[in-house]
């Protein structure tokens, strides 16, 4: 699989280790050599080789180059690092009604439920119905 655009490959050269701080989300994919991970709270540490991908959220994921028990020489790794995309949230429609009731409820009623930040939307259908 290529590698896209915005990632770079990295290397780590043999029985060396890096600490990754993953905590916003990152996968993993090894592009040749091999690599042992292993992650804060897993009880089972991992080897993954060339074509091997693994997403990552947790801090202090620490990775060795290491030999590919399918091969007799050991290798630098070669493996890139993506940031996962952040879920966008689609814009949400207010309802007719509140729309309504927002317009109906005097301008002193309208002070108040501002300030209950997401509480405002159940204050909105309540007031609509008193």
């Amino acid at each position: 699989m290529p590698v896209p655009a915005q990632a770079h490959a990295l290397t780590l050269p043999t029985r060396q280790t890096r600490m990754i701080n993953a905590s916003e989300g990152l996968c993993l994919e090894v592009l040749s050599g091999c690599l042992w991970l292993t992650r804060p709270g897993d009880a089972v540490d991992r080897f993954l080789v060339a074509g091997s991908r693994i997403e990552l959220h947790e801090n202090q994921v620490l990775i060795q180059s290491d030999r590919n028990p399918n091969q007799t020489d050991a290798v630098s790794a070669r493996y890139t690092l993506v940031p996962l995309a952040a879920p966008v949230a689609a814009p949400v429609a207010a309802p007719a009604a509140i729309s309504r009731a927002r317009a109906a409820i005097p301008a002193s009623d309208r002070s108040f439920v501002a300030k209950l930040g997401w509480l405002a939307p159940a204050a909105w259908w309540f007031m609509e119905r008193r």
